[in-house]
């Protein structure tokens, strides 16, 4: 950092200067000495300052120590349209919600309740509107005060009480069977005698009454000799054209013709008794379910003890956890990020925070953080890059109090929240060179304190050889020469003119060396 950091602020003209560290005991001196702090114990001043070359120290910060300004600070800016604040940190950990600065508008405990639609102002305008978990409800009294009604579940065929016999009527071919299941595996037999399917498909008839099985029926037939009634029998039988012969071998050693009975086969079919299984034909009726006079309940008892829900559009509620407590003015880090809350009022508040992380472990960073109370807009410059900004839409144009003196634990604190025990929520990070302002840094401002809170190019000594030619007796003040003293930046920053009397210069070289 170059030596010049403190000039560049001291130019901008802040209200308050506190380079912390600068001096030893329990005074956190104020450069500008309106605005002197105290440190909550003297282990703050161990940091090394992270102004460079320099040899005053910086506050150490370690989660449970913060620095205290009363309410100087706040009543300086009492009334003003703009708070500015710069400082440099470098945390020493990162973790969630953790207060940089507090800058109180109350001393109650209490934080700005918030409506979503930043121009109500008031819980019961802000809540009004909304919708009710059932849409005939239009206003928030009746939609949790209504009382819905249930109509029971019903057949088209009354005598159907239940959806599944609703829905699976029908009729039977033999009407004494009423399920499906039942029609389905019941049947009947060609053969009312017979009951079951088993034997009646078993069972059959000839067209010949008198044969009462199939072979016999299917065998039947007539011989030539009606003596013979099977085929067998027939064809094994003859006459001999000599009738006292009956026997065809003694009957052909006679020279006699044997003739042979012939067996003439009937015409007789036997005809298999057969099964029919009845057939169920649906005729389902239509089940029309219970209702609810509100959809949204789909069994009686929900429905007749139902308890409508109104979704609010809009929200009204305190900033969460400590932040923006009493606070007209917050810095914060979560999780390495920076955000700023802002209100002048209870019912006004509004923040700005980093998309991501910008605050790292370690390493030092320049923070110019600004409110415009008069146009509500927010914006955070971290090395000279706007990282967060908002617009939000302030009851007031100006910094304003609820009352005359911030009581104790809730006076503007640098690294606690606003109630000093809860130490929770302190940042631990060294923090060097805070300054307060009542304006706006310029463009031009924000880039000369940045490029000097940035510089990291140590001085260096320089010597040069200056040779003159001028007379003893001409004693006068000679410019002898213009000297440009270079910064870190790119265009010169400071010149000074060497002048010397020329009767100091009494050696015979005509030479001196600065």
């Amino acid at each position: 950092m170059s030596l010049l950091y403190k000039h560049r602020v001291l130019d901008s003209s802040p209200i308050s200067y506190n380079r912390f560290g600068d001096e030893s005991g329990a005074i956190a001196t104020d450069e500008i000495g309106s605005t002197d702090g105290t440190y909550s114990t003297n282990s703050i001043l161990n940091a090394s300052p992270l102004v460079e070359d320099e040899t005053d120290g910086a506050a150490n910060l370690n989660g449970s120590t913060h620095i205290r300004f009363g309410s100087k600070i706040r009543d300086l800016l009492a009334g003003k349209q703009i708070v500015t604040v710069e400082f440099l940190i470098k945390p020493n950990s990162i973790a969630g919600e953790e207060m940089i600065i507090s800058l109180p508008r109350q001393a109650s405990d209490t934080a700005p309740h918030v409506c979503s639609v930043r121009s109500i102002d008031n819980e019961p305008d802000c809540l009004a509107p909304g919708v009710c978990s059932n849409v005939s409800y239009a206003d928030w009294t009746s939609c949790e005060t209504a009382v819905e009604t249930w109509t029971a579940a019903v057949c088209s065929d009354p005598s159907y009480t239940t959806q599944a016999s609703c829905e699976a009527a029908g009729v039977c071919t033999d009407g004494s069977y009423t399920t499906q299941a039942s029609c389905e595996n019941a049947g009947h037999c060609s053969d009312p005698s017979y009951t079951s399917e088993a034997p009646c498909v078993n069972a059959g008839s000839c067209t010949d009454p008198s044969y009462t099985t199939q072979t016999s029926c299917e065998a039947a037939g007539v011989c030539t000799d009606g003596s013979y009634t099977t085929q067998a029998s027939c064809e094994a039988a003859g006459t001999c054209s000599d009738p006292i012969h009956t026997d065809r071998s003694a009957c052909e050693t006679a020279g006699e013709t044997w003739t042979l009975e012939t067996w003439t086969p009937g015409n007789e079919t036997w005809t298999y008794e057969t099964w029919d299984y009845e057939v169920w034909t649906p005729t389902p009726g239509t089940w029309t379910p219970g209702s609810c006079s509100d959809p949204a309940f789909s069994d009686q008892s929900s429905c007749e003890n139902a308890v409508h829900v109104w979704t609010h559009d809009n929200t009204w509620e305190p900033w969460p956890g400590w932040q923006g407590h009493q606070a007209f003015f917050q810095v914060y880090s979560d999780g390495g990020k920076i955000g700023l809350y802002a209100s002048t009022s209870l019912y006004d508040g509004w923040s700005a925070e980093s998309s991501s992380s910008v605050l790292t472990p370690g390493l030092t960073a320049h923070v110019i953080a600004k409110v415009d109370y008069a146009s509500g807009t927010i914006e955070i410059y971290l090395n000279h890059t706007l990282v967060a900004s908002a617009n939000g839409s302030p009851d007031n144009s100006a910094v304003t109090f609820d009352n005359g003196d911030i009581s104790a634990g809730y006076e503007d604190m640098v690294a606690s929240t606003p109630k000093v025990s809860d130490s929770g929520y302190n940042i631990s990070a060294t923090m060097d060179e805070m300054s307060f302002y009542d304006r706006a840094l310029s463009s031009t401002e924000r880039t000369e304190h940045f490029n000097e809170a940035t510089a990291t190019i140590p001085p260096v000594d320089s010597t040069f050889e200056l040779s003159y030619n001028s007379e003893a007796s001409n004693q006068t003040w000679v410019s002898l020469i213009t000297v440009e003293l270079q910064t870190e930046m790119e265009f010169p920053q400071h010149r000074f003119h060497l002048q010397y009397d020329i009767d100091t210069f009494q050696a015979d070289y005509k030479r001196f060396n600065l």
